[in-house]
């Protein structure tokens, strides 16, 4: 009886150290498709605002016309494409502070063809697209004075389906505070 006792705690201990064993194998394993997984990014993207003068500024005065500015870089020593999904391949988004949902859209009220567009971009190439804010939302009234929070991206297949103050990725600019007094 002692002998069997024995032989099954070696058993279990054997079976215990089998069990810990693939779960390390497995997890190194994961962790080795999520590294693969992980693409490089081929893009920078950033975002200006500007007055009149385009000197950069990040506090205007209420009804100031606020110029935007996104600029899209190629970070690679290849040539790359982004795809739109009509011909609107940029757009500019205002929320008020601590908010994610735009009060306006540049892109509020214009038509756009649904054609497949392709951006080109040359290793190292950067491609700037500006437009001008003249505080008023999308419902056509003039903005309070206060803290904003602003965005640029590229009108990417992935980037159109969100169109809130998101998370920055490559195509999509870090968000940038504004006041307006």
């Amino acid at each position: 009886m002692q002998q069997s006792l024995g032989m099954e705690v070696c058993d279990m201990s054997l079976k215990g150290y089998l069990s810990v064993g693939l779960l390390v194998l497995s997890l190194v394993i994961s962790g080795c498709v999520i590294e693969e997984e992980e693409e490089e990014r081929a893009f920078q993207t950033e975002l200006k605002l500007m007055d009149q003068n385009k000197n950069e500024t990040y506090q205007f005065s209420l009804a100031e016309p606020i110029i935007f500015e996104i600029s899209i870089t190629n970070i690679t020593d290849d040539p790359q494409t982004l795809t739109a999904t009509s011909t609107q391949v940029h757009e500019f988004i205002v929320a008020p502070a601590g908010e994610t949902q735009p009060l306006w859209h540049w892109s509020f009220n214009k038509g756009f063809a649904t054609v497949i567009t392709e951006l080109n971009f040359a290793a190292g190439e950067t491609k700037t697209y500006s437009e001008t804010w003249y505080q008023i939302d999308d419902h056509g009234y003039a903005v309070n004075a206060g803290d904003y929070v602003a965005q640029g991206f590229m009108w990417t297949t992935q980037e159109a389906a969100n169109d809130a103050i998101g998370d920055e990725t490559e195509t999509r600019s870090p968000s940038v505070d504004l006041s307006i007094e």
